[in-house]
């Protein structure tokens, strides 16, 4: 089943899995938690503001 996201997005859980197994071989990072240290080190992420 697909989410929908924030924009009206819809993503299948699967695209997300490729995508991640994607960027994990291309930065040879072992897990998700590494990959979204690296991301945010690398001002790959932004904070949101609170609201």
């Amino acid at each position: 089943m697909a989410s929908m996201w924030p924009l009206g997005i819809l993503v299948e859980p699967s695209t997300v899995k490729f995508h991640v197994i994607n960027m994990l071989q291309k930065t040879n990072l072992e897990n998700k938690l590494q990959l979204a240290i690296a991301a945010t080190e690398a001002k790959l992420v932004v904070e949101l503001a609170d609201t």
